[in-house]
């Protein structure tokens, strides 16, 4: 898998998903993300979400898979396009630069709430994050 990697979150994953989407023969071009994420909202503990963004702070997507297999080898190709050392199931968080820029980046598979989709989502670590408004 190609490594384009960017200062922002939504370039940063945007070449990856794109990928995957037609490895995988899945919607997820920018248009598909971007819709997904404008309907997202908050994490379930009622923090910020990296599905929030804006697209330069921070950005995520929740990748269908039909399988765990399937999941397996989406999380796998997330992990190693971003370089992260994944541990092959659980919530995964690691600090990293990308463009010259520090980034929190999230993998989540095999995890509650997240059996039927891989999360990979990234937000910058050296802005303070824009104001949300949550509905």
């Amino acid at each position: 898998m190609k490594r384009v990697h960017s200062g922002e979150p939504r370039r940063l994953l945007g070449p990856l998903l794109a990928e995957l989407g037609h490895d995988f023969g899945l919607p997820l071009g920018p248009q598909q993300v971007r819709d997904r994420n404008r309907h997202h909202g908050p994490t379930a503990s009622g923090g910020r979400s990296d599905h929030q963004g804006p697209g330069y702070y921070a950005w995520a997507a929740d990748i269908p898979a039909m399988s765990l297999l399937e999941g397996d080898r989406i999380a796998g190709d997330c992990a190693d396009y971003l370089h992260l050392h994944w541990p092959g199931a659980g919530l995964h968080t690691e600090q990293r630069t990308y463009g010259g820029r520090l980034m929190q980046v999230q993998l989540i598979w095999r995890a509650d709430g997240h059996w039927r989709h891989v999360h990979v989502g990234a937000h910058r670590l050296d802005v303070a994050p824009p104001r949300v408004r949550f509905p």
